[in-house]
């Protein structure tokens, strides 16, 4: 038996504005885009090496109580070269909370997306990158 990570809902305000920067500034993939009634789409996008989706979507119109626009933080995405990532990504209009900084587990970036979700961007360190825990 398989199992894998398909999907990841993120919550946004506006299902237009978060598929532009997210396939703009992220340079993410739209993947799919179906109406879900009269006001809401499922509108899903990935990037372009992974095969985990997520989903932009504003659920409070369907719960009210449930998560909101800019309730999530720590989703982590992996890079081979961070300084490279920083670089396209900032000039493409991405604000960083915090530039690549070295940290016990690699180095690190922290973003967030026009909603407040926060993301953290990390390249694990290589075999000849010097451990800060000695």
């Amino acid at each position: 038996m398989s199992v894998r990570l398909s999907i990841i809902p993120i919550q946004i305000s506006d299902q237009q504005a978060a598929l532009k920067w997210y396939t703009e500034k992220l340079g993410m993939e739209k993947i799919m885009d179906d109406p879900m009634g009269p006001e809401l789409r499922w509108i899903t996008v990935k990037l372009p090496e992974d095969e985990v989706q997520f989903v932009l979507a504003n659920f409070g119109a369907f719960d009210p109580e449930g998560a909101q626009p800019g309730s999530t933080s720590g989703y982590v995405l992996w890079t081979d070269d961070i300084q490279a990532t920083y670089q396209e990504w900032s000039a493409r209009g991405v604000e960083f909370s915090e530039p690549p900084t070295q940290q016990m587990w690699g180095t690190q970036a922290l973003f967030h997306d026009p909603d407040g979700n926060g993301w953290v961007l990390v390249q694990r360190p290589t075999p000849d990158t010097p451990s800060t825990t000695t």
